[in-house]
């Protein structure tokens, strides 16, 4: 099935891959003057298809073009040296990749920095399915980097870039378009990236406080190309605080787990384990 760019709202265009969840969602923000692309994909493929999308779209091929980078994972990255254009990254998200810049992609090294911890056994497994030829791959590293905040005019349009630190990676960049309600969260609310066993702590709800802030109606996923309206998300957060307060209570003893909630369903365990493994570490949850 051929990826299409569809819109969100009059202003945001996504484009997802139905058959392949795993592949994060692509985005982009139209202004008058300016198109805000979000991410740079998992390859060079992925990503000269989205280009190609805004290609045949007139209106949108007849803006300049300016990238922002969510997070510095190899999914939102390895597709920027397609871009001739500049991407904008928070400093630890800049910092991070001009030392991924220097790595050698090739099968062996990717299990070398499985060994050293660098990327997961996770990771490698998807990078090779991603892109089973990296021998031209390059990391285009940013040219531009924020600290906190920095917000763009995109010519009659303001989006707002804001720095959250999560559980999944510490560089996490949140973008929100003030005129159309929409909040492009990537995946600041997914689990830590540095385990091999999934992670959640409390931090996953200081980045939900500071989600919930914005006055957005829709909120936007890099993984399984989730888009949620605000009720939607509130039930999914409280979701979240509900099984976070009961794992706090009882740890890991499911049956009291089990009691509490009424049942566990197949998608609770995972949330429920990775709540375990943040007690485990210390790090604690409410």
């Amino acid at each position: 099935m051929a990826l299409k760019l569809k819109p969100l709202t009059q202003h945001v265009y996504c484009l997802s891959d139905p058959m392949d969840r795993k592949k994060p969602l692509l985005v982009c923000i139209a202004g008058d003057d300016q198109l805000l692309m979000i991410d740079g994909g998992t390859s060079i493929e992925h990503m000269e298809t989205m280009l190609t999308e805004i290609e045949q779209n007139e209106t949108l091929n007849a803006l300049s073009k300016l990238g922002v980078v969510s997070d510095c994972h190899w999914n939102h990255v390895f597709g920027l040296q397609a871009c001739h254009f500049p991407y904008i990254a928070h400093k630890q998200a800049k910092d991070t990749l001009e030392k991924m810049a220097a790595w050698n992609w090739s099968d062996e090294m990717l299990e070398r920095y499985t060994k050293e911890e660098k990327l997961l056994p996770s990771e490698v497994k998807e990078i090779k399915r991603e892109m089973p030829d990296r021998s031209e791959l390059h990391i285009q590293v940013p040219c531009i980097m924020y600290r906190h905040q920095l917000e763009l005019d995109l010519g009659n349009l303001s989006c707002l870039l804001e720095h959250i630190e999560s559980d999944h990676s510490p560089d996490s960049t949140v973008v929100y378009l003030k005129e159309d309600k929409v909040l492009i969260v990537g995946d600041c609310m997914n689990f830590g990236m540095h385990y091999t066993t999934p992670c959640y702590s409390r931090q996953l709800f200081h980045v939900i406080d500071m989600l919930l802030a914005y006055d957005a109606e829709y909120f936007v996923f890099s993984t399984d190309s989730k888009v949620l309206n605000r009720n939607e998300f509130i039930e999914y957060c409280e979701y979240l605080k509900l099984l976070g307060a009961t794992v706090s209570q009882h740890y890991d003893d499911f049956e009291a787990i089990e009691n509490e909630l009424g049942s566990i369903k197949k998608e609770d365990i995972k949330y429920i384990h990775a709540f375990i493994e943040g007690l485990k570490r210390g790090k604690g949850i409410l």
